[in-house]
């Protein structure tokens, strides 16, 4: 077996690489990589390794970024430690920001597909190997796989092995949609829930229309300042997109990018943007007018319609994302528990040190209680 580094997807072959993918994970294909690659999002430079057998038949692959300047409290929504860490950066502008290579796409979670009937450790070393010549190169010291939601035995036992620390971060969401109408998915949730949500939707219904956009260029300018008020109010702040990340999705993605959008009065007030692949959506951004969303619920029934679009389309899960937990735990959502692999390069104090700050800043998600 042998591992190569590149620096562009476009280095390999779109069906060779959707075809050791999830088909039903559509944050892992080739199109929606290309669209993010495309997009030129913050500082990020982007690589992915590419774990061939002896025939040269693809076997693995993982998509890898590099930031200068992240912030490490980024993940924590304890308003009082980013108070304190804004606080700081007046004087010292530097602080508690590092340059890091994170394994994984900065638009999802990292998954490392392996084909069957191959040594998965033997894979896993060759893709750290590569890795830690990747930071060697550019003077890199943190390391982060970001975002597994697959914590195998395999998997944690060989990065623990590697010097690597485990730490739960943000839970992501879905709702189990195996369901043939929207009534039978209200009938699966609680009365007291389902009461609440079918109140939400008469209170908005009648003063708001909502629309599946399937060409949703056209409006791109009013989306985005939508995005960007959602952005600007979000606790977590996790990288900003631009408008061309929209325009390329689309692009990528075609017919399976979409957005819904609530209307009042011939102005747009809110959407929804998500993809769909095989089996699933997935809800990536949401955009809101807030003059208008608290008195019409706009977020909720923004969910709800993509509920609806999804259950119609025989859609067996619809993907939530991180944060807001209430809100999607409402509408019936299950967490999904992710971990965090993280290693200090060189310097085994250092490393402790880290285990320890993300292990009691990010303690609250080991136990899905706490959310």
């Amino acid at each position: 077996m042998k591992a190569v580094l590149v620096n562009t997807l476009g280095a390999i072959d779109k069906n060779t690489w959707d075809s050791i993918m999830d088909s039903n994970d559509g944050m892992t294909s080739y199109d929606y990589l290309m669209a993010i690659e495309k997009s030129v999002i913050s500082d990020y430079r982007y690589f992915y390794i590419l774990v061939y057998d002896n025939e040269d038949e693809l076997i693995s692959a993982v998509p890898l970024f590099i930031t200068e300047d992240f912030s490490l409290e980024t993940p924590v929504t304890n308003i009082y430690v980013k108070a304190i860490c804004t606080r700081i950066r007046r004087l010292f502008p530097k602080f508690m920001k590092k340059k890091i290579l994170f394994v994984g796409s900065c638009l999802s979670g990292c998954q490392i597909n392996i084909k069957d009937n191959y040594d998965s450790e033997a894979v896993l070393k060759l893709i750290l190997k590569e890795i830690d010549l990747l930071a060697e190169t550019e003077g890199l010291k943190l390391v982060m796989f970001k975002d597994f939601s697959t914590n195998t035995n395999l998997m944690n036992d060989f990065m623990i092995s590697q010097s690597y620390f485990k730490v739960y971060n943000l839970p992501s969401t879905y709702i189990n949609l195996e369901v043939g109408s929207f009534d039978e998915y209200l009938n699966k949730i609680s009365s007291k829930r389902r009461r609440n949500i079918r109140y939400k939707m008469r209170k908005n219904e009648k003063d708001i229309s909502y629309y599946v956009v399937e060409d949703y260029i056209e409006i791109i300018d009013e989306l985005y300042t939508l995005y960007e008020n959602t952005y600007q109010k979000s606790l977590v702040k996790f990288e900003k997109l631009n408008k061309d990340f929209f325009v390329n999705l689309k692009k990528n993605l075609g017919a399976n990018a979409k957005v819904i959008t609530a209307v009042f009065d011939g102005k747009i007030i809110g959407f929804v943007l998500f993809i769909c692949a095989d089996s699933s959506c997935t809800n990536l951004r949401i955009g809101l007018d807030y003059d208008y969303s608290n008195e019409y619920f706009v977020y909720f029934m923004l969910h709800y319609k993509n509920i609806e679009f999804a259950i119609q389309n025989d859609f067996h899960r619809l993907y939530l994302g991180q944060t807001s937990y209430k809100a999607k735990l409402e509408m019936g959502s299950e967490l999904i528990p992710l971990v965090v692999y993280t290693k200090y390069r060189g310097n085994p104090l250092l490393n402790y040190v880290y285990r320890r700050m993300y292990g009691w800043t990010l303690r609250r998600y080991q136990v899905p209680s706490n959310i």
